[in-house]
């Protein structure tokens, strides 16, 4: 498929009418229509009444960077006509891999892809938008976030939501189908994360159910771990797989897709043996055909009752079908009669999720406060006089400020100015934010030097503990099952990695001694200074930040600006 999505806020208020035992709790009911087969467009017909959104698969993004498709407007109209929202899928048919590496390497490219989309939505007067992109290269973990939160700075503002689909986890991977999905961070920038959990008995595998419970509990303990469940939508898959095996009951070659009616079909057939299997909660099949022993595994009402349970065991947000036109058509008895939790408007890290009317959210105005008294700015911040530059002390005209000492010697050995920046005021004592003692120190742009005497050289200048005093009283997990080899390191002492381009760098500019240890996974961030997003990892003495826009250069990863960020000189 091209499985995808995410999860808007619901929950029941205090005073809300609880669900009787064993009636699952639902509030999101989502599902996919696809343009390729007649059968998804009778089964938007006869049941968009019974949804809340719906994702049309009408566009395709190409290895150019275009996105082709078109609406189908008496598509539109039936979803329109239900009251459901239209969230459109766009999938990467044609930018798979090395493809979409290509493209999400490019920031024009991506501003593009953002633009384009915004531009769909927008147009058609959609509710917004499904990404829908598979078949990624791990390595793309972060510029597949950094596409999606353009998408959403773009739609957001306008009252639009995103969703995006993620294949399902039970652990970490840094390699296969689900290694390009950071959880965290995808749901940091979007509305809705859809779970793709079904799969998990494949086309190319070995015959067994496309979705047992029990991987799905591990999948949603997983995932409720790390992405709140008002986010989540439970991707449920609605068709079967039938393989030929042999006598060990092993697939002798790759399945055939399989419909309710289709499977249903079999399981009736004369000499067919078929069940249910109460561990894996799926039905399932035997049967010969032309000598051939054969094995299908489906979904049906039961099991898909079983899934609704889950969801509404763990409080997610709802279910998403893949896809419309495959399933039994008994289930949409169940759904109507799933009692609706009154939805909470959220407020996600970018703003609010606009109404269910659509009119674009804006923020509350602050309360009033009192003025603060400003605090008065050190006699160091104050430009010195211009003068030329010597060996031993240097005057920086971009700043007004200077740089000597045991300052500039650490300065020049650590990677000066591409590293720390330029300094942002003279050398003066301050008590430290982290031990409250009082020490000599300088700002510059990416840090703050620490004078310490009592230290033999070259350790008696320290970076200051930034990342520790930015983080403040912010809590962050330790690092979930960490796969440890060449290119990862562990820390037992704070549980937490350092891999790829980080690692490189922390390695090639001092490692512990200059930067400390890591202090949380790596993660998106929004700069208050540029306003722009990042992936970025805090460190006891600094932060972290990935620029993929400088790829393969000395500045694909720089240092945060957060002596610039807290500088006692800043307004």
């Amino acid at each position: 498929m091209a499985l995808g999505l995410l999860a808007l806020c619901l929950a029941a208020l205090p005073g809300a009418v609880a669900a009787p035992l064993g009636q699952p709790s639902i509030g999101i009911r989502w599902a996919f229509y696809v343009t390729y087969n007649p059968n998804s467009l009778q089964s938007l017909s006869a049941n968009a009444r019974h949804l809340t959104h719906v994702s049309p698969w009408f566009y395709n993004l190409g290895a150019d960077g275009r996105i082709t498709g078109n609406d189908r407007p008496d598509v539109s109209q039936i979803i329109r006509a239900a009251g459901a929202k239209s969230l459109p899928m766009v999938k990467n048919s044609s930018a798979e891999y090395n493809a979409f590496t290509a493209l999400v390497s490019d920031p024009a490219k991506v501003d593009s892809i953002a633009e384009q989309i915004d531009a769909i939505v927008t147009n058609n007067n959609y509710d917004g938008i499904t990404l829908d992109f598979e078949a990624l290269n791990p390595d793309d973990k972060t510029r597949l976030t950094i596409l999606a939160s353009r998408v959403f700075d773009r739609l957001h503002p306008k009252g639009k939501q995103v969703a995006i689909a993620v294949a399902p986890k039970t652990r970490d991977v840094a390699t296969g189908w689900a290694a390009a999905y950071d959880y965290p961070a995808l749901g940091r920038v979007v509305d809705y994360v859809l779970i793709m959990a079904y799969d998990y008995a494949w086309v190319n595998g070995d015959p067994g159910a496309i979705a047992p419970l029990p991987r799905l509990r591990d999948t949603a303990n997983y995932t409720l771990a790390r992405i709140p469940a008002r986010q989540v939508i439970w991707g449920v898959g609605v068709y079967g797989y039938d393989w030929a095996v042999g006598p060990d009951g092993k697939s002798l070659g790759p399945a055939q897709s399989r419909t309710w009616a289709e499977a249903d079909a079999i399981a009736r057939r004369p000499g067919a043996q078929s069940g249910y299997d109460a561990t894996a909660q799926a039905p399932w099949a035997r049967y010969t055909d032309n000598g051939q022993l054969r094995e299908v595994w489906y979904e049906n009402r039961r099991s898909f009752e079983a899934k609704l349970n889950l969801i509404s065991e763990r409080d997610m947000a709802g279910f998403g079908i893949w896809r419309l036109g495959q399933e039994d058509p008994t289930i949409w008895q169940l759904v109507p009669t799933l009692p609706t939790p009154i939805p909470v408007t959220p407020t996600p890290p970018f703003g609010g999720i606009p109404p269910a009317d659509g009119t674009p959210y804006v923020a509350p105005p602050p309360a009033p406060t009192a003025t603060p008294t400003p605090k008065p700015k050190p006699a160091a911040c104050n430009p010195v006089e211009a003068f030329q530059s010597t060996a031993e002390k240097l005057y920086f005209p971009e700043t007004g400020h200077t740089l000597s000492g045991s300052f500039l010697k650490y300065w020049k050995a650590n990677g000066g100015l591409p590293v720390f920046g330029f300094p942002l005021t003279e050398e003066h004592k301050e008590v430290s934010p982290t031990d409250g003692k009082t020490y000599t120190v300088q700002y510059f742009e990416r840090n703050r030097f620490e004078y310490h005497p009592e230290n033999a050289q070259p350790n008696d200048v320290l970076l200051g503990l930034l990342g520790v005093q930015s983080v403040a009283d912010r809590l962050f997990p330790p690092a979930a099952e960490p796969a440890i080899g060449p290119d990862t390191l562990y820390f037992p002492q704070v549980q937490h990695t350092i891999s790829g381009a980080f690692l490189t760098y922390w390695q090639k500019y001092g490692g512990l001694r200059q930067f400390g240890y890591p202090i949380t996974e790596p993660l998106l961030e929004l700069s208050d200074i540029d306003g722009k997003t990042y992936s970025v990892q805090y460190f006891e003495r600094a932060r972290f930040e990935l620029h993929p826009e400088y790829a393969g250069t000395e500045a694909e990863v720089l240092l945060g600006l957060l002596g610039l960020d807290i500088s006692p000189c800043r307004d």
